[in-house]
């Protein structure tokens, strides 16, 4: 079962036509034709929705959206805490959320983020 997290990934097939890309291209150059990709630990490919905030198309408050995805997951973690096998769906989109604040400098809307190994 490869979708644990939630998360949109891609089939085997396109993650190894990319993984090709990449190597015949360069990583920069590909990071600049699909910039809405991230390669997680685990080496899958998925969709960084997180991306498009900020963007000109996009209508979302970025500062808003952030506040509400924090919550959200501070929520469910706090709800689903005693259930490592739901917790780690959050713990993963808590570092998600993580990754794209420190990519952007909103360093105020971190999560705190125990290991999964802390918690079980």
């Amino acid at each position: 079962m490869r979708a644990i997290y939630p998360r949109i990934i891609l089939c085997n097939n396109i993650r190894h036509l990319v993984d090709e890309h990449k190597n015949r291209v360069g990583k920069k150059v590909t990071q600049d034709i699909l910039p809405e990709l991230l390669k997680d630990d685990d080496g899958e490919y998925f969709i960084d929705y997180m991306k498009l905030l900020g963007h000109k198309e996009c209508d979302l408050n970025q500062d808003e959206f952030i506040e509400k995805h924090k919550q959200l997951i501070l929520q469910l973690m706090d709800k689903y805490g005693d259930d490592s096998n739901i917790l780690k769906k959050y713990l993963w989109a808590a570092k998600y959320h993580n990754h794209h604040c420190q990519r952007n400098s909103i360093f105020n809307k971190l999560i705190d983020v125990p290991s999964l190994k802390e918690i079980v």
